[in-house]
């Protein structure tokens, strides 16, 4: 159901501001809201600065714990999504405060040495390639911009693809006919170049630079004096010296992971201080008083202000809403139904005066996920596995326990409807029999079975349709009670209703219908003449009223012939889409059984037993994950799409108190 909400307002002493939201922050109990104070009274409180700070310290807390997890991770640390957090006290983050500082600066170091680790790593992969680029030069006794001597120029460079000396010399000669006074040397020769030393008498120099550039002689980049050993030597020394540093920085790194819990701690700390100050931006600040309005559960209201007002010195005023507040929704709802309260919420919330229809919904939903998944064996592995998890993670998150529950009962539902269909790992009693026992035993349905008797189970799917849709409207009758719309009722929820009961008890006379029912169902002449006529009446109804907001009577008449359409063309496409219980209830089964007859293939005897066993481990768990899917999604699809459409409008706004919210830690705190 919905929670009633009261309108809460406090004034009290400005010394007290903080204290009093912290006491607000760990009862989690109002939503505070903008204060409207007089303005010349109060004006509201700048915290733009200290939120940006806090946002800065939990940037850093975040950016040095994923540096830990990187270079430094904890090995010991429990893992998996039902590890849940931590749990902590209020008065571990009370003296946290202390050393918040200290903390923090841990986290800096952490974030300056990563940065100096991949500084370290950068300039190790230039300077491998710088030595890479002098491989083939090592050979060379002088450095690579060795210009020559006082009578010869020297010419230090390379060539495309392997080439060999006298192909070198014949290109330059061809290119320089005239020259005569120069002599080359190989240095290096490989597949993608050739390396070069050219010596040239200074006369002939410049033409002799020519007519090697022409050939495609390109120079080395030179940045050193030294000759190519020396200069590999002194890059390796320079390479090694970055490791040091490298290596040091992450041994620092190491060291800081013993601060790991406190980083964490420190971005939970300043994420409970965040929202307490982004909470302050709404309240009014006066010279010595402040003042705060905002909303609170109607139920524990008056203990709240009971409680604030004999911790502080404040007064607290609590009124019921008016019409045109924006009031918060809060859902408060038993396990049967709280556990699939994210599917609600995916959707969207209730608005306000509007019914909650979890409770008609969960009925409905764990029904429909059984019919869809029906099998007993499947259901009694879901049913265990969520059962084993709730009773071993004693600290799994709320989403994560409902997400348990919901499939808990989703496990008993498929374990109901697969005893009553006969579907126990589809035919795997009666298999399991016929190949290595006296075949005779085998799984009676407890009441039929559907692969047999497949429209049977169309009829049925089609009955739970009818019946989920008239849940439907009746939920739509109850918010026009709550809306104070209770005359609407003959116009949307009796008139569609009645339609489509009265033509429904005419089809089930026809032989129409005994052909798809398999049997017929006699229906008496009078009986026929009712239905006639409430289905005509209430056509009619549908055609005078379906446009009632109209005033003109031509634009009335045809929108509600528009109504009446919708009407009958979406009952009957809304009913057919439940024949999708059909085709998923037997696909889990059927596809089950042929898992069981291809395991069967083997025969009897050891190597048999064993073809059987890993081919029914393996098919069967490939159709439960497949089906299991396959039932939730269509599951979740018929609330959304045929049971909300028929009532449902959502927009919400979600109750969101001042509270504590931490990612790393869960704080629990004592009454």
């Amino acid at each position: 159901m919905i929670a009633d909400m009261s309108r809460f307002r406090l004034v009290g002493l400005a010394s007290q501001r903080k204290a009093i939201l912290e006491t607000l922050q760990r009862t989690g109990s109002v939503e505070v809201s903008p204060a409207a104070g007089d303005a010349s009274l109060y004006t509201p409180l700048a915290t733009s600065d200290t939120c940006a700070l806090l946002e800065k310290i939990i940037k850093a807390s975040e950016d040095a714990s994923e540096v830990l997890d990187r270079v430094a991770p904890d090995k010991s640390a429990k893992a998996g999504m039902f590890a849940g957090r931590a749990v902590v006290s209020a008065n571990d983050f009370d003296s946290f405060y202390q050393r918040s500082n200290l903390v923090y600066r841990t986290a800096l170091d952490i974030i300056s040495d990563d940065k100096a680790i991949a500084a370290a790593q950068n300039e190790i992969s230039k300077l491998e390639a710088r030595r890479l680029a002098l491989a083939p030069w090592l050979s060379l006794p002088v450095p690579l911009n060795f210009a020559g001597t006082e009578n010869t120029r020297v010419f230090v460079g390379s060539f495309e693809g392997q080439r060999s000396r006298e192909q070198i010399m014949e290109a330059a000669a061809a290119a320089a006919p005239e020259l005569s006074l120069y002599d080359m040397e190989i240095v290096a020769a490989r597949k993608e170049q050739t390396c070069v030393l050219a010596v040239v008498h200074r006369d002939e120099a410049r033409a002799f630079e020519q007519a090697l550039t022409s050939v495609g002689f390109i120079k080395p980049a030179a940045e050193t004096q030294l000759n190519p050993q020396a200069e590999d030597a002194n890059l390796v020394r320079q390479i090694e010296t970055h490791k040091k540093n490298e290596a040091a920085a992450a041994a620092r790194i190491g060291e800081a992971s013993k601060k790991r819990a406190d980083i964490l701690f420190l971005a939970d700390h300043c994420r409970m201080r965040l929202a307490k100050y982004e909470a302050m931006r709404n309240v009014a600040q006066g010279e010595y008083t402040v003042l705060l309005e905002g909303w609170v559960e109607k139920s524990k209201a008056r203990k709240l202000a009971d409680k604030l007002e004999k911790s502080y010195d404040c007064v607290i005023e609590l009124t019921e809403p008016e019409d045109g507040d924006d009031v918060p929704i809060k859902l408060v709802n038993n396990k049967f139904a709280g556990a699939i309260e994210s599917v609600l919420t995916g959707f969207g919330l209730p608005q306000r005066g509007e019914a909650d229809p979890l409770n008609v919904m969960a009925l409905f939903y764990y029904a429909l996920f059984g019919l869809m998944f029906s099998d007993a064996g499947y259901g009694i592995i879901l049913t265990g596995a969520c059962f084993y998890i709730l009773k071993k993670y004693k600290n799994l998150e709320d989403g994560m326990k409902n997400s348990m529950r919901m499939f808990m009962g989703c496990g008993i539902a498929t374990t109901f409807w697969g005893f009553v269909f006969g579907s126990f790992f589809g035919n795997v009693v009666g298999r399991v029999s016929d190949i290595f026992g006296s075949g005779t035993v085998a799984l009676k349905p407890l009441w039929y079975d559907p692969v047999a008797e497949p429209m049977r189970l169309l009829m049925f799917s089609f009955v739970i349709g009818i019946a989920h849709l008239s849940a439907a409207y009746i939920m739509k009758a109850v918010s026009y009670v709550r809306a104070g719309k209770a005359k609407e009722i003959l116009f949307d929820v009796i008139f569609p209703l009645f339609t489509f009961y009265a033509l429904l008890g005419m089809l089930v006379g026809t032989s129409m219908f005994a052909t798809m029912a398999g049997s017929a169902i006699p229906v008496p002449a009078w009986l026929n003449t009712i239905c006639m006529g409430v289905a005509a009446a209430c056509a009619i109804g549908i055609i005078l009223f379906g446009g009632r907001e109209s005033r003109s009577w031509v634009k009335r008449i045809l929108k509600g012939a528009y109504a009446l359409y919708n009407v009958v063309a979406g009952w009957l496409g809304d009913v057919l889409s439940y024949a999708r219980l059909l085709a998923l209830g037997l696909a889990t089964g059927v596809i089950a059984t042929v898992m069981n007859d291809l395991a069967g293939m083997g025969g009897k005897g050891f190597a048999g037993a064993v073809m059987f066993v890993l081919i029914f481990i393996i098919g069967q768990t490939l159709n439960f994950a497949i089906n299991v899917l396959g039932a939730y999604v269509h599951t979740n699809r018929l609330m959304y799409v045929e049971f909300f459409g028929k009532f449902y409008e959502g927009g919400g706004r979600a109750f969101a108190p001042l509270t504590i919210k931490t990612k790393n830690y869960k704080m629990v705190v004592e009454e």
